[in-house]
């Protein structure tokens, strides 16, 4: 076996994916069309993720966020990238998601995290891969609603959400904002993490 097929089939653990980050490009289009949601101009569905810096990929992650409507919508996307990560002999993936900017949508939080969850359950089962979720907070939105979103996952608890994280543009969102919602997590057991110093300061960390 060659270097390349060795590291393929090496078993691996993988511990920073999101979840609408990481939706295959002819996904997003074929969702936005079942939803008719308008897409940037594009010749091949792989150029809606040709961008120059954080911030256009950020336009872009909603873009995509935002296609995904429906239970076998969460389902399918969800058991899209395991299916991708278990080609590369991923065994377990730790994945953010976004609950906030489904429920902007008018998606149902149940809607949205059973069918994250069955997509989940669906690859462990065919695929022999385990996922668990992190839900995160969007630092770009206010310590409010960054409190609402803790309080609609923590009312909502399932075994396979597991950590509250933070991401989103880091500039002018310090950390300290989320203290609330973040000890409100910690009090239901759940695990914390952050995005840090990736273009803010090194003190974030």
């Amino acid at each position: 076996m060659d270097m390349p097929g060795f590291l393929r089939e090496l078993p691996k653990v993988s511990l920073h994916c999101h979840l609408e980050g990481s939706i295959q490009a002819q996904t997003v289009v074929d969702l936005s069309n079942k939803h008719g949601i308008a897409l940037p101009d594009f010749d091949e569905p792989e150029e809606l993720y040709d961008y120059p810096d954080i911030y256009e990929f950020l336009k872009m992650y909603d873009i995509a966020a935002h296609s995904v409507r429906d239970h076998d919508d969460f389902r399918r996307v969800t058991y899209e990238t395991l299916q991708e990560a278990a080609s590369h002999s991923v065994r377990y993936r730790e994945m953010f998601w976004s609950p906030k900017v489904h429920l902007d949508s008018g998606v149902d939080y149940q809607t949205a995290v059973d069918g994250v969850i069955q997509g989940i359950r669906d690859a462990e089962v065919d695929l022999g891969i385990e996922c668990r979720l992190i839900a995160d907070i969007n630092r770009m939105e206010t310590a409010e609603e960054g409190l609402a979103m803790v309080e609609v996952v923590t009312a909502n608890p399932r075994p396979e959400l597991i950590g509250v994280g933070l991401d989103y543009a880091e500039a002018g969102n310090p950390p300290e904002r989320f203290t609330e919602a973040f000890k409100l997590a910690g009090d239901h057991g759940l695990h914390r993490t952050a995005h840090c110093a990736e273009d803010g300061p090194a003190v974030n960390i």
